[in-house]
């Protein structure tokens, strides 16, 4: 079960679209930001999931903090964008500690319980 990347996507489909939901005004630098940061993060993340690519998703990590340090230091800072892109630069710190098998049990024991069986 891949449950935290497609947390991640759905996360970063929500950056794709919310400089038009939330009216980021005429502020074209979060609208690049947030474009970017979506696209980065979806690639990674279908990557990850399709390619199994073991340790691909920490590359979220990288992105989510660059997502948030632009929201720290934008100026001037535009209440609604800034306010978004750190929750959910946190939100996808949160997701991307986590292992795409997240609900397996480890895998020593996975082995321990392969070789009981047999």
């Amino acid at each position: 079960m891949k449950w935290p990347r497609y947390c991640e996507i759905v996360l970063a489909l929500w950056l794709l679209v919310a400089p038009w939901i939330l009216n980021y005004g005429d502020s074209a630098v979060f609208r690049i930001v947030n474009v970017t940061a979506a696209i980065s993060v979806l690639l990674v993340d279908i990557l990850s999931v399709t390619l199994r690519k073991r340790y691909a998703y920490l590359t979220v990590l990288g992105i989510a903090f660059g997502l948030l340090a632009h929201a720290y230091f934008a100026a001037p800072p535009q209440a609604a964008g800034t306010q978004n892109n750190i929750i959910v630069a946190l939100m996808l710190l949160m997701f991307a500690i986590l292992p795409t098998e997240a609900t397996l049990p480890p895998l020593s024991w996975r082995e321990f319980r392969s070789t009981d069986s047999e």
